[in-house]
């Protein structure tokens, strides 16, 4: 029966494409990374999150109402990978420090690699970019209604809400990815991305809090 089970286990292995079964196998597909993949992987997967993450933030906060969309798209693939690699080191850090107040054993390498190819779907997600672009162009950025068909809308309004399922499906594949590093459940995976964000709220308040007081 063992035997049976380790063949079966080597044989998804052998099939194992991270680029695709991260989506329905995150955490087999976590240890397969961990175990056989290069470091180098992972800093290519933080670069391009970064990307997407500084399109999305100048769509967000109209950044196109003060700066041209050529500019936007050349600062989100120059300085959106550095700020991709520091917020990948930094999430990594923090997943690996509070991971083992609750009893992970993932090294600092592990789950840095689980954090970059747990951003598989926000990296899919970039190729939305494409269509969204060439359908609202400037508009994307800037705070105005978009010029286009009815066809077209219903095109963006779908990409929209791919996208919001697959940000959904990031943060469960980031709980997932985490807990396999730290080799434990996924309830405790939970709570370790959560209790940062947490905690920084808490300190937040209480600076706020502080300032008010003196003044």
């Amino acid at each position: 029966m063992n035997a049976l089970n380790e063949n079966e286990q080597d044989r998804m292995e052998n099939k194992m494409n991270p680029w695709f079964t991260m989506w329905v196998y995150p955490r087999k597909t976590t240890r397969y990374v961990i175990e056989n993949s290069s470091m180098k992987y992972a800093i290519l997967l933080a670069m391009l999150s970064g990307i997407g993450s500084t399109l999305n933030t100048a769509s967000n906060r109209d950044l196109g109402e003060i700066i041209s969309t050529p500019i936007i798209i050349l600062i989100s693939f120059t300085l959106g990978p550095l700020l991709g690699l520091f917020g990948w080191f930094i999430f990594s850090f923090i997943s690996y420090i509070v991971g083992k107040w609750f009893g992970g054993s993932g090294t600092m390498k592990e789950l840095q690699k689980a954090v970059a190819w747990a951003y598989i779907p926000l990296v899919w997600a970039l190729l939305f970019w494409i269509p969204e672009l060439a359908i609202m162009g400037d508009a994307m950025f800037q705070d105005v209604e978009a010029d286009i068909g009815v066809g077209q809308a219903i095109i963006i309004l779908f990409l929209a809400l791919l996208e919001f399922t697959i940000y959904i499906w990031y943060i469960v594949t980031n709980i997932k990815a985490i807990s396999e590093a730290h080799r434990f459940s996924a309830w405790k995976g939970l709570l370790t991305v959560l209790l940062p964000g947490f905690v920084i709220f808490l300190v937040l308040i209480i600076i706020v809090i502080l300032i008010i007081g003196i003044a």
